[in-house]
């Protein structure tokens, strides 16, 4: 797994992962994919209280809905072992003071484990699914992508006011502060058909 400190111009900031093992990706996606048929009875629409508008239209749900307690999460979830890997390898990364990223090293979730407070989130696109602008209520948030790419075009993750596009490619993800606003392009696939699974940290 390699993880490169992204700094921009334009003042974002992020960590970029890729090479991501490919028996972590594996599991991962396997845990999603088996859930799947029991656990999406939403509708996969999320609407912003204050403007009425629908920011998320894909399907997911949070680990915690899925275990009974987190000792059973941590020794269980394939999900959960792989972003304790990335928060494990992001300890070895160096920041400079100014750096939104500099926290990490004493952020306390990272200390034998990612945190119980810390929420994951397992997510799958149909077809013209999308994820509109919105900023998370975290610290650290990390997004990472399980699907094969020719199973759906789009889907892009963007940094909305840093103009950054990131393809979501197989085995790869961002660490990034959640305070940034970000957004998921629409997915385009075959008709009911699910892709593009992602597992995604909120470090809180």
């Amino acid at each position: 797994m390699k993880l490169e400190h992204i700094k921009r111009p334009t003042g974002l900031e992020y960590i970029h992962v890729t090479e991501i093992p490919e028996m972590l990706v594996h599991f991962a996606a396997h845990e999603i994919h088996k859930l799947i048929p029991p656990e999406f009875n939403d509708d996969g629409v999320i609407v912003n209280p204050d403007t009425g508008e629908e920011i998320r239209v894909s399907r997911a749900w949070f680990l915690n809905h899925i275990f009974r307690d987190y000792p059973a999460q941590e020794a269980f979830s394939d999900s959960q072992r792989l972003i304790q890997e990335v928060a494990n390898k992001s300890m070895n990364l160096d920041f400079m003071p100014s750096s939104p990223f500099n926290y990490l090293q004493n952020f306390a979730p990272y200390k034998g484990g990612i945190g119980e407070k810390s929420g994951i989130l397992l997510s799958v696109f149909e077809n013209e699914a999308s994820y509109g602008s919105h900023e998370d209520r975290a610290m650290v948030s990390g997004v990472f992508w399980l699907s094969d790419n020719d199973e759906f075009t789009g889907g892009e993750f963007v940094f909305n006011q840093f103009n950054e596009r990131i393809e979501p490619k197989k085995g790869t993800g961002v660490l990034f502060p959640s305070l940034y606003s970000h957004e998921v392009f629409p997915v385009y696939t075959q008709p009911n058909f699910f892709t593009r699974y992602t597992v995604t940290w909120f470090g809180l």
